[in-house]
């Protein structure tokens, strides 16, 4: 009779254990991995590192074309020139264009402002901050794209292009000339430096292009960006895709 107590007080013990409620496990939110440092060498207003480093997410769809890139050299040159452009011009709708006009520089702080040195010299320098202060001051991203190829054609004297290019697209040169001839300019390119800087994995040729975050097929953008363009967007393929796909 005693056994038969026994048994039934430990069946009643484990059926109230079981049935008691138990608080929720907590949720660890999984880890997102990026292609950028957290690293950066100067410090910066955030809303000017917002407005210049962050790879935004695609607006409505379109791809986000990152192109790293220097005024002077022949690669971006030709880059710029040759598929850009001319992608740009065919499948505009769905492409969101960020510029990055720095490549293989350095900068240190000094004085209030930054120091530059650039792989052809300080007329680069300068033209990278030209069209740095230009992503700045031409807020409609179709007469920036314009700008941008209006200068690489002839970037050698980039106050001269900067200024020669304003004037044939009806753009107000004088906040683009005083932007790069002071600390603003300054500033704003040595974040878009630092952004250069931290990219993963490291620029080790110039032009460098990121589509979506991505780096790679690098060799294919270079000779196709049209194609490699039209396969990152997920959206219904315009003609000019169709035709190239």
């Amino acid at each position: 009779m005693l056994f038969l107590s026994l048994n039934i007080t430990y069946l009643l013990a484990l059926l109230t254990y079981y049935n008691t409620p138990r608080p929720p496990k907590a949720h660890t939110p999984p880890t997102t991995q990026i292609s950028r440092s957290d690293d950066t060498s100067t410090s910066h207003s955030p809303l000017l590192l917002a407005a210049l480093t962050t790879t935004p997410l695609p607006k409505s769809g379109k791809v986000v074309v990152e192109v790293y890139y220097e005024v002077l050299c022949p690669d971006s040159r030709y880059f710029i020139l040759k598929q850009l452009y001319p992608t740009w011009q065919r499948v505009g709708s769905i492409m969101d264009i960020q510029y990055k006009p720095y490549g293989k520089a350095s900068h240190r702080a000094s004085d209030g402002g930054y120091m530059f040195q650039c792989q052809h010299g300080p007329n680069e320098c300068q033209g990278n901050m030209i069209h740095t202060c230009a992503m700045h001051y031409i807020p409609e991203s179709t007469k920036l794209t314009e700008y941008i190829h209006c200068m690489m054609g002839d970037n050698y004297d980039p106050m001269q292009a900067g200024r020669n290019c304003a004037s044939q697209l009806e753009i107000e040169w004088s906040p683009i000339e005083a932007c790069a001839s002071g600390k603003e300019g300054q500033k704003m390119l040595a974040v878009v430096g630092d952004d250069t800087h931290s990219l993963r994995p490291r620029v080790s040729f110039i032009p460098t292009i990121v589509l979506n975050g991505s780096q790679d097929n690098q060799k294919m953008m270079l000779k196709n960006l049209l194609k490699e363009v039209c396969r990152k967007y997920q959206g219904v393929k315009p003609k000019e895709c169709i035709e190239t796909l």
